[in-house]
């Protein structure tokens, strides 16, 4: 390990550092996690649009006077905004998991911007990663709201046959 390992806690020259350091990669961990779990299922929500929207286009091709037409054709709309939201929910995650090209540039190029050490610079980076990632994952998770267009796809076509 180099001297400035972060990792090894000999090279901290306080504890409450060293302890902000750790838990805030823990957090930015947990923030990995959560947003893996956001697009696992947005995921899941795409394939079963795209299955639901394939079988009942199929089912309205084969017996289309069975449906009722205005809420089939709002059945439609609701699952393609499911799979369109699901889709933008999935490619919009760009979490920060750890110091930046901007950083280490900084870190290289512009030490003298150090000025409090490496050890105050990384854990107040490290607040800012936290920071940038938790307006990511509330906006994926707006965006997971897809799941209502999925349900309200599905009642609508489920009435669309009953009616």
């Amino acid at each position: 390990m180099t001297d400035r390992d972060p990792t090894d806690s000999d090279n901290w020259s306080n504890d409450r550092l060293e302890t902000a350091y750790k838990e805030s990669r823990a957090v930015l961990q947990a923030q990995q996690r959560a947003i893996g779990d956001i697009d696992d299922k947005a995921t899941r929500a795409v394939r079963i649009s795209v299955l639901l929207l394939g079988g009942l286009i199929s089912a309205w091709r084969f017996a289309g006077p069975v449906f009722d037409a205005w809420l089939a054709l709002w059945g439609g709309i609701s699952l393609f905004f499911s799979l369109l939201f699901g889709v933008a929910t999935y490619h919009e995650s760009k979490l920060i998991l750890g110091p930046t090209e901007e950083y280490l540039d900084d870190l290289n190029y512009r030490p003298e911007r150090l000025r409090n050490g490496w050890e105050a610079d990384i854990v107040d980076s490290y607040s800012g990663f936290i920071e940038a990632n938790a307006g990511d994952i509330e906006f994926n998770a707006d965006l997971l709201g897809q799941q209502v267009f999925l349900l309200e796809g599905l009642l609508l076509f489920g009435l669309a046959i009953v009616f």
